[in-house]
Parts: C-alpha cells; sequence; structure tokens
C-alpha cells in the first residue's frame, strides 16, 4: 500500500547503523532489518525469510531504500492524521493494511512497513513450517511494497499504483522462486499451464 507523502516523515527510530546509499559502491547496497512487536509472536522466522526474500532483489531496485519495519497491529497509530492510508483512492485503516510503502520525505529515505500478523493471517501454521509457502506469505506482500518503491524512483507508469505495485510483487516472486527453488520450476510450469487451461475453460462457459 502506498502511503501519503506526509505519512512518511514519521520513520521509527531504529538504532540502527543508517543504510548504506553510496552509488560509488555498485555491490553494496543495505537494507536495515527491524523486528518490532507489541502483542505478537510470529509462528515462523520472518526476518530470515525477509532476509532471503531482499536478497534476490537487484541492487538497482533497492537504491534508496532504508528499512524494513516488521511489526504487528498493535504497534500501529489507530488515531490522529496518521490513522489512515490511501489505496486505490479510498481511505483505510493502517491496521487493515498487510504492508505500507514510505516515500522519501524532507530528506528522509524511504522504507517499508509490514504488518506481520496481518500478513500471516489465514495461512495455517503447519503449513508455515514449509519454507516455500513462507516465502510466498511474506513475498506477496513485502515485494507488493517494493513495486511502490520501483514505482515511484525506477519505472514510472501513469497508471493506477497498486496495480503497478502487483505487477512489480509477480514478477519479482517469479525471478525469485526461479533463483530459490529453481529444482521446482518443472511443477511450477505444471501448474501454472493448468490453472491458465481451467481459466480458458471457464472463459468459455460464460460466455
Amino acid at each position: 500500500m502506498l502511503t501519503d507523502p506526509e505519512t512518511g516523515a514519521n520513520e521509527p527510530s531504529t538504532g540502527k547503523k543508517p543504510v548504506t546509499d553510496d552509488k560509488s559502491q555498485p555491490n553494496i547496497c543495505k537494507i536495515d532489518i527491524v523486528e518490532s512487536y507489541k502483542n505478537y509472536k510470529p509462528p515462523i522466522r520472518v526476518r530470515a525469510a525477509v532476509e532471503r526474500l531482499v536478497g534476490c532483489i537487484p541492487d538497482k531496485y533497492k537504491w534508496g531504500l532504508k528499512t524494513i519495519v516488521l511489526t504487528d497491529t498493535a504497534s500501529l497509530s489507530r488515531g490522529g492524521p496518521h490513522g489512515k492510508l490511501k489505496s486505490r483512492n479510498k481511505r483505510v485503516q493502517q491496521r487493515d493494511c498487510r504492508g505500507m510503502y514510505m516515500q522519501k520525505w524532507k530528506g528522509e529515505p524511504a522504507w517499508i512497513r509490514l504488518i506481520v500478523d496481518n500478513t500471516l493471517s489465514g495461512w495455517n501454521r503447519f503449513a508455515l513450517r514449509i519454507p516455500l509457502l513462507q516465502d510466498i506469505a511474506i513475498g506477496e506482500v513485502l515485494y507488493h511494497e517494493f513495486g511502490h518503491h520501483i514505482h515511484e524512483t525506477k519505472k514510472p507508469e501513469f497508471k493506477e499504483k497498486e496495480d503497478v505495485a502487483d505487477r512489480w510483487s509477480a514478477r519479482l516472486m517469479v525471478m525469485y522462486l526461479r533463483k530459490q527453488y529453481w529444482y521446482l520450476t518443472p511443477i511450477f510450469v505444471t501448474v501454472a499451464h493448468t490453472l491458465k487451461f481451467h481459466r480458458r475453460i471457464r472463459a468459455r462457459f460464460k460466455r
């Protein structure tokens, strides 16, 4: 979800060393990952999953992003000017979001917030023991927010921002799965063709 520009001004204090953003060092692009939960204990190692997912993103798409904050709904502001965010021309409550992208604002770098309890809601705890499903659950949201960053900083398009972020999410996820789970490629291809076939059949019967 893309936030209002003024929201980005309230960057949380991480106590971490500032992100390296020196383009004279093309092989270094550090993003701090901070966990800050109030009333929630994730059922999986979320930080490890985020590190894997971020590690597969090309550095050119990571420049300018300082921090990824992993938090829960109890840690969010429920009132005031920052209690609601804009998405698809609507105002939505922060506590209903799974993730947020905070744009660069007044000299402060961009950052991402993942609402982990919302992100994992609906996923079976036993299913989340499988690394592949962990990566899909976290990656769907994380890569969507990265899509906003890419749209904002690298590949601007005059289209609905949420749709653009969705496309980047799918593209980054495919890139990640091909690299991390290359040995499952035949299965992915078979599933993709099967789903495509079923969509065609349903479309034909709807006519």
